[in-house]
């Protein structure tokens, strides 16, 4: 599924942008809060800590990322239950990501609409995409 990055700053090349969670969430889109690097094909946490938040309708959630992070995930404001775990979260709610690659976030049996947030508390973090189906 195509993901578009929302903010009303937007996407600046080769700049370090502060964001903050709009008040509203679009299906379908993604939304950054900290300080990050506009780099060409990724977002780069700059600040000490940071999240993503995104409103999707599927099965399962993927993060491509890079970095040495653990990535405390949350579902509709809530710790995520464990039967929402992918294949890459722990028995605490959380992904340690390690290298670079796809880790399976969330894993439900059928389709539901959710807001996913993920927290990061590592600066240096690099989040390339989501993806979701």
């Amino acid at each position: 599924m195509f993901l578009v990055f929302n903010s009303n700053i937007g996407f600046i090349p080769n700049q370090n942008v502060t964001y903050s969670i709009p008040n509203s969430l679009q299906l379908d889109h993604f939304y950054l809060n900290g300080t990050w690097a506009n780099l060409e094909g990724s977002m780069k946490l700059v600040s000490e800590s940071g999240s993503i938040i995104l409103r999707y309708v599927g099965k399962e959630v993927n993060i491509v990322t890079s970095g040495d992070a653990d990535l405390r995930i949350s579902i509709d404001g809530m710790p995520i239950d464990m039967s929402m775990y992918g294949t890459d979260v722990i028995d605490i709610g959380q992904t340690h990501v390690h290298e670079p690659r796809l880790y399976n976030i969330v894993q439900t049996n059928m389709s539901e609409e959710h807001t996913l947030e993920i927290f990061v508390e590592t600066s240096g973090f690099e989040v390339y995409t989501l993806t979701f189906g």
